[in-house]
């Protein structure tokens, strides 16, 4: 699939998934690309798109670089972390001319954040397109490991209270005995009293 945004009268618009609007794209964002596609990128800006296999293989000391007059950068990126199969995928920069060009296998939440975000809030260049997308993707892992720590306090506190099954009350349920780690947490500096992200 591939999406285009643009600028258009002092906004940045959604153009929609088709391949007609890549002349005058600002973003042109590739999501699991088929070989149709990647003839059609190659064609127009006269570059070779990376494909899942070379993205996933690259070096750590190779992630940038430039090429045919373009500069390429290979980052990882989290995706479906509100369940427990939380995938680590790479995500292609590509900026060339006025555009970037994003190149990706998974569908993260931080890029349909900046989207929302940014959609008919004014005009964006290619660079600052780039830097919102990685702000948003560390935002995001931000949040995540707001979350873990929160979890893993609360469960510290758990254990101290509640070192064994047999210490635990056996009325109420768990959800009582939550509460009381929770209350129990709030009393130490920096603990589970947190407010953990819901993302």
């Amino acid at each position: 699939m591939i999406r285009t945004c643009s600028n258009s009268s002092g906004r940045f618009v959604l153009d929609g998934e088709h391949l007609g609007a890549l002349d005058t794209a600002v973003w042109v964002d590739v999501l699991r690309p088929t070989p149709d596609e990647e003839t059609a990128l190659e064609r127009a800006f006269g570059i070779g798109v990376p494909i899942l296999a070379e993205m996933s293989e690259i070096e750590l000391s190779r992630r940038l670089y430039s090429q045919d007059g373009a500069h390429f950068l290979t980052e990882n990126m989290l995706s479906r972390t509100d369940d427990d199969l939380v995938k680590v995928s790479p995500i292609t920069f590509i900026l060339t001319g006025e555009k970037v060009i994003t190149v990706r296998y998974e569908e993260p939440r931080a890029i349909h954040a900046f989207v929302a975000r940014r959609l008919k809030s004014g005009a964006f260049s290619a660079d600052q397109i780039l830097i919102g997308i990685l702000e948003g993707i560390i935002e995001r892992i931000g949040d995540l490991l707001e979350r873990a720590g929160h979890d893993l306090d609360l469960l510290s506190v758990k254990s101290l209270f509640y070192p064994s099954a047999r210490q635990r009350p056996q009325r109420g349920g768990g959800q009582g005995s939550t509460r009381h780690a929770q209350r129990a947490a709030m009393r130490f500096p920096g603990g589970a009293g947190r407010s953990g992200s819901q993302g």
